[in-house]
């Protein structure tokens, strides 16, 4: 993790095409602590700040039991007890400590479910909020968040394709289920 966080720094700082001026927070954000063991995550109710953050894609599943609500929102300002979160949440926030990066955006937890202002006013901002952000980290390979980030093992087989004489590798896996 150690590369990919030189990788990131070199990004930001070291070539134009990168952004390198953070954006305004969204409204929250889980805050994962400034160290590499961080201290207990909680959620943070920006101030507009510019200051970097992740942003977590992933596919909820059928049982999201982790999100936010009116009932524990000013518990999870406090705490977001780790034991709280399935495996995903804890990966990422994980990643986003070793990376450097204070705050993180899972929409579970940074959208109050239930509460339909709320949600309408920041899914219609999630396209900023992704696109703002100083990284996305993506779970491509997880069914849902209990999988965690980590890519399962497929079987893989191994093709040659021509394309105009020029012979190409080609990896196909077995299909991901969806559930």
């Amino acid at each position: 993790m150690q590369k990919a966080r030189v990788w990131l720094q070199d990004c930001i700082h070291g070539y134009s095409e990168c952004k390198s001026e953070p954006s305004p927070l969204p409204t929250r954000v889980v805050d994962v602590g400034s160290g590499l063991l961080g201290a207990t995550p909680h959620l943070y109710v920006s101030k507009g700040e510019a200051l970097p953050y992740a942003t977590l894609s992933y596919r909820w599943g059928s049982n999201m039991r982790c999100q936010t609500t009116k009932e524990n929102f000013t518990r999870f300002q406090e705490a977001i007890h780790p034991d709280e979160m399935p495996l995903m949440f804890r990966d990422a926030i994980t990643i986003t400590r070793q990376l450097g990066i204070r705050y993180l955006w899972i929409d579970a937890l940074c959208i109050i479910q239930g509460d339909d202002d709320d949600w309408n006013r920041e899914a219609g901002s999630m396209e900023s909020v992704y696109g703002s952000s100083t990284l996305t980290l993506s779970a491509l390979s997880s069914a849902s968040p209990s999988e965690g980030l980590s890519p399962r093992r497929f079987q893989r087989t191994f093709e040659q394709v021509d394309l105009n004489d020029i012979y190409h590798a080609v990896h196909i896996r077995e299909e991901i289920p969806h559930d």
